[in-house]
């Protein structure tokens, strides 16, 4: 059986090291302080009335300093993660998120018209899904809540994205609560602070559940990357895809590749409005290598059927144009159905065969067109630090931001 796609990549991959894997099953295989720390708004949209949303990691910080950040290039920022503990609690210290660091971005967005959020929450292997499950509960729930309102106020935040990933139906009154709740709390605050959420895609995702309580929330961001894997009965394919093409699954025909619109048009079927909804751009990439098997021996382009499986690890944008593009070997292709391009190596020695599936300016364009043309509320990126070019002269350094700008 092909495994669930969703891995929800706003994991907590310190520097930048996250496996590819992903979940299993499916079909193939504090006090509420005083208002008066609360911040400037600043523009909520673009003039074409669309959001960017940046995701900054605190434990990227020593990689790509504040004063790095393009704000120019985002409505939003989320500056993540705090973790949530089983007893309400939250935690700041192991993942570095300092009151120092806290003043030093949100001073700086501020300062460029962009509201900055707090992020709260990461995948299961940060702690964050058990961490939910017991905050929410009714005996804890009120001072997690208050917790986290404290926090942002404190820190002069203009909001709080809550990043729940792994929700099983057994969650969903939680999950409910969590967000009327929070929402509630956050309503007593002038100016009115934004409340947003990241869901996760594929068969770990839970539209049904997102509808009953898109009321309280401003932005969907949909984790449209990480949509690939070497699963059994899989095939090589892209990281964030933004057409299928009718494509499906060796084993089973009425089973299709993963795609951004396909999982755009799960959330909007759910009866989430398309202007609610955004999309993730990932700077990062999927290094395919090796295996056996294939047409051409290892994996080295889209849609290749194995014997022996490739291993798939995550590589920044920055990593892609350090070692990968114009590297010996490497040739460059623009898929004309999936809509994103993927670098190939086809070596003697099948280990040494390579497929890498990233998003670049040209695949940025063509979302950017989509979420357009689909009505769609905005995008975001995860995260910031990826596109990240030190040696580069200043306003050369990001990029891929630079294009969605």
């Amino acid at each position: 059986m092909r495994r669930n796609f969703t891995r929800g990549m706003l994991c907590l991959f310190i520097i930048s090291a996250c496996s590819g894997g992903s979940g299993g099953g499916g079909a193939p295989n504090g006090n509420n302080t005083d208002n008066n720390a609360a911040a400037p708004q600043g523009n909520s949209t673009l003039p074409s009335g669309h959001w960017v949303t940046g995701y900054y990691p605190s434990y990227q910080q020593t990689v790509m300093p504040p004063s790095e950040i393009d704000f120019a290039s985002m409505t939003h920022l989320i500056h993540w993660p705090v973790l949530p503990k089983p007893d309400g609690s939250l935690d700041t210290v192991s993942v570095d998120f300092t009151p120092a660091h806290s003043a030093d971005v949100v001073s700086r967005a501020h300062a460029a018209g962009v509201k900055v959020l707090l992020g709260v929450g990461g995948d299961k292997d940060s702690g964050a899904t058990a961490g939910f499950q017991g905050a929410t509960k009714p005996e804890n729930r009120a001072t997690f809540i208050n917790n986290i309102v404290s926090l942002m106020q404190t820190r002069g935040y203009d909001g709080v994205d809550i990043n729940w990933e792994v929700i099983t139906p057994a969650d969903d009154p939680s999950v409910i609560a969590l967000f009327q709740e929070l929402r509630q709390a956050l309503d007593k605050i002038s100016p009115r602070p934004l409340l947003t959420m990241p869901p996760t895609t594929g068969g770990d995702s839970r539209p049904d559940l997102v509808a009953k309580f898109q009321g309280q929330l401003d932005q969907i961001n949909i984790q449209t990357y990480v949509m690939s894997g070497a699963y059994d009965d899989w095939v090589t394919w892209f990281n964030s895809p933004l057409e299928n093409g009718d494509a499906t699954f060796p084993c089973c025909a009425d089973q299709r590749l993963p795609s951004v619109s396909d999982e755009v048009k799960r959330f909007t079927k759910a009866g989430i409005p398309a202007s609610k909804i955004g999309i993730g751009i990932q700077f990062g990439a999927f290094v395919w290598a090796g295996g056996t098997g294939t047409d051409t021996g290892g994996a080295t382009k889209p849609r290749q059927a194995w014997k022996t499986p490739p291993t798939v690890t995550l590589a920044s944008y920055t990593d892609v144009v350090k070692n990968f593009l114009g590297a010996p070997g490497f040739s460059k292709s623009f898929d004309p159905v999936a809509r994103v391009p993927y670098l190939s190596r086809d070596s003697a020695n099948n280990a040494d065969d390579r497929f890498i599936s990233y998003d670049d300016e040209q695949a940025i364009q063509e979302k950017v067109t989509y979420v357009r043309n689909q009505g769609l509320g905005g995008l975001f990126v995860f995260e910031l630090s990826g596109d990240y070019l030190p040696a580069q002269p200043a306003g050369q350094r990001h990029p891929l931001i630079e294009v969605v700008k």
